[in-house]
């Protein structure tokens, strides 16, 4: 079977933004958590997720729509046409309202872990808001799931919490 990207688990860091795109490049389907992190009061840099550890789901979603020609099913297919004109953090936004992923997603979750959830949003949003002035150390950083997925004859690093993809 052929192999349409690679997912990677990471110990959570920023990212030089220089070394991003300035937009997403035509031809690139690319979803972020940004518009997320912006409307839930979170910092960008936040290096817990920030859509219900959504952070894998998005990743293979990013690899998924990038492949010509996959069949992705009807839900899928509708969503990827709904979304082609979007920006990348509409498109993350549009994600976290998509009933048939959140319902696939939730369904790897623990009971306990969904219950949680949105406590610890607003315990980590509390918590920022005390501590602006802190940095954190690397030591609290969380893990994140990034996709790296060939697109137009190069390899794209595909990650959910920067602004743009990068080139590598």
């Amino acid at each position: 079977r052929p192999v349409y990207g690679l997912i990677f688990l990471f110990k959570w860091r920023e990212e030089d933004p220089d070394k991003q795109e300035p937009s997403c490049p035509e031809g690139i389907w690319f979803a972020n958590q940004v518009f997320m992190a912006q409307f839930l009061e979170l910092i960008v840099t936040n290096p817990h997720q920030t859509v219900n550890n959504a952070c894998a789901s998005v990743a293979l979603l990013n690899i998924v729509n990038n492949v010509p020609g996959l069949k992705l099913g009807e839900h899928l297919e509708q969503f990827k046409e709904f979304t082609a004109d979007f920006t990348p953090a509409l498109r993350g936004d549009a994600i976290g309202n998509f009933e048939f992923v959140k319902t696939i997603h939730n369904s790897f979750a623990r009971k306990m872990d969904m219950l949680n959830a949105d406590l610890q949003l607003k315990n980590d949003a509390s918590a920022r808001k005390k501590s602006k002035a802190k940095e954190s150390s690397e030591d609290d950083a969380g893990f994140h799931f990034i996709a790296f997925v060939p697109v137009q004859d190069k390899v794209w690093k595909l990650d959910g919490l920067e602004r743009q993809p990068q080139n590598l």
